[in-house]
């Protein structure tokens, strides 16, 4: 939940560097000379390790919490974070809602998270504390691509959810995770997403012990599937769609917190005057912004973070340019999420007004 109490508090900032090497210098270089305890986020099982690896090379106490480690060893793991016994956790997921207010003095992202709503609640915990808590991602370009290959890896076809459908249907008697994954012969990854769209369905039911069972008063199985199949879509569509939010987040040239808070519903006035591009120079952060008054006919017809109005899609807010020639506008819409509009098709076809 966003407080009016939480938004002054933690600095937002963005390193922009390029490729993965120069990232994890950087962030180490920042773990290294700064204040602790703090929480570093990654992608995948492997950033963390290599991250925990790098500082430990520095006598910084570090630890990897991800999905690949058994329950109890992530639990010991956030036990000795809280405890002072480390001074950094490296994680994959959302850990910090689980430490008390007031811990942590930065929360630095080695990747994209995968929304900006992620990424508020990953920082939120930071948010609380000393006014010297920092929100640093560290960005490159590449990292758009490795996020976007994430959220297209939860694809999963008709035929895979048919199949775990199936065996659970045709079994005698409830089956344990292990055996369903023998009989379908599916990764664990797309048996466990398979899983939670049938019980969504009232296909599938998850007995006290873990066992799974066809649901007592189950619908057609075929037509169950097809549901579940078209609403695995829909999540998998939604996920690739937020990623675009969260590459422009990285890529503003005006104040990140009026942008964050936009985006999650909290109207906010710029500057914030706490984040890295309030901070620069007031010449260079008028060099980077469109002119408010510019002309329709010139390249940026409409300043970021203004309102507007589309004929189709309603009501909307202006959060990028890109494209050769900064030739596409981009607008997060109230009603229809992030759109990458032509410009050259805006002006034609009078797409876009300014709101009144």
């Amino acid at each position: 939940m966003l407080g009016s109490d939480l938004r002054p508090r933690i600095w937002l900032g963005v390193e922009r560097l390029a490729g993965e090497r120069a990232k994890r210098v950087a962030l180490v270089d920042r773990v290294a000379n700064g204040p602790r305890p703090g929480i570093v986020y990654a992608a995948t099982s492997r950033h963390c390790e290599e991250l925990v690896l790098a500082l430990a090379a520095l006598r910084i106490r570090a630890a990897a919490c991800h999905g690949e480690l058994k329950k109890d060893a992530r639990s010991m793991v956030r036990m000795a974070f809280v405890s002072g016994a480390l001074d950094v956790m490296v994680v994959v997921g959302d850990v910090a809602a689980e430490l008390e207010p007031g811990e942590l003095a930065f929360v630095y992202h080695y990747d994209l998270s995968h929304s900006l709503d992620a990424y508020w609640a990953e920082i939120e915990g930071a948010s609380r504390a000393s006014e010297s808590s920092r929100a640093v991602l560290f960005y490159s370009p590449e990292d758009v691509g490795i996020r976007r290959f994430l959220a297209e890896s939860g694809k999963l076809d008709r035929e895979d959810i048919d199949r775990v459908a199936q065996a659970i249907a045709e079994a005698d008697e409830p089956l344990k995770l292990k055996q369903l994954k023998g009989r379908t012969g599916l990764s664990q990854a797309k048996l466990t997403r398979a899983l939670a769209r049938l019980e969504e369905v009232s296909l599938v039911e998850t007995l006290p012990g873990g066992e799974l069972v066809a649901a007592d008063s189950a619908p057609n199985l075929s037509e169950a599937v097809e549901v579940a199949a078209r609403s695995h879509e829909r999540r998998r569509e939604a996920d690739q769609g937020r990623v675009e939010p969260m590459r422009l987040y990285a890529e503003l040239a005006s104040c990140r917190r009026a942008f964050l808070l936009a985006h999650l519903g909290h109207a906010s006035e710029a500057p914030c005057n706490n984040c890295d591009v309030c901070d620069s120079p007031i010449d260079a952060r008028k060099s980077a912004r469109p002119d408010p008054h510019r002309h329709f006919e010139r390249p940026d017809p409409f300043p970021i973070e203004s309102r507007v109005l589309h004929k189709t899609w309603g009501a909307g807010t202006v959060a990028g340019y890109e494209g050769d020639g900064r030739s596409t506008v981009v607008v997060q819409f109230d009603a229809h999420g992030s759109r990458r509009l032509s410009l050259e098709v805006v002006r034609r076809e009078q797409l876009l007004e300014a709101a009144g």
